[in-house]
C-alpha cells in the first residue's frame, strides 16, 4: 500500500505595509509518488482610497510530478467587517486562464 503525504505550505513576506514581496508554497500529494507544487511570488501594495485592501501581482509556478507551469498572476486581498477575502486570477501562454476565490470568515465572541 502506498503512502500519503500529508498537506503542507507555508507563507511569508518581507517590506513593509506600503510595499512587500509575499512566497505561499504549497504541496498536495495522492496515493504514490504524485505530487503537485504550487510557488507563488507577489507584490503587494494598499489601494489608495480603499482602506484595508490590497493589490497584487506576481508569478506562480506550478510543478506536477515534474511538470512545469509557470502563470502571471494578478489580484486582490482585503478586510471586510467579519471576514477576509483573497481574489487572484491567473494567465498563462496557450489563453490558459484560472481563477482562485478564499474568503474566511471571523467569530467574534465576548469574554
Amino acid at each position: 500500500m502506498a503512502e500519503t503525504l500529508a498537506p503542507m505550505g507555508g507563507e511569508g513576506w518581507i517590506g513593509t505595509d506600503f510595499n512587500k514581496v509575499m512566497a505561499q508554497v504549497r504541496r498536495k500529494s495522492d496515493e504514490g509518488c504524485h505530487q503537485r507544487w504550487r510557488h507563488e511570488f507577489l507584490y503587494d501594495r494598499p489601494i489608495p482610497h480603499l482602506r484595508y485592501f490590497d493589490w497584487q501581482a506576481g508569478a506562480r509556478v506550478d510543478i506536477d510530478s515534474g511538470q512545469l507551469a509557470a502563470w502571471a498572476a494578478i489580484g486582490m486581498q482585503g478586510l471586510l467587517r467579519t471576514s477576509s477575502i483573497l481574489r487572484t486570477l491567473y494567465v498563462r501562454d496557450g489563453g490558459c486562464v484560472a481563477k482562485n476565490l478564499r474568503l474566511v470568515r471571523f467569530v467574534l465572541t465576548h469574554a
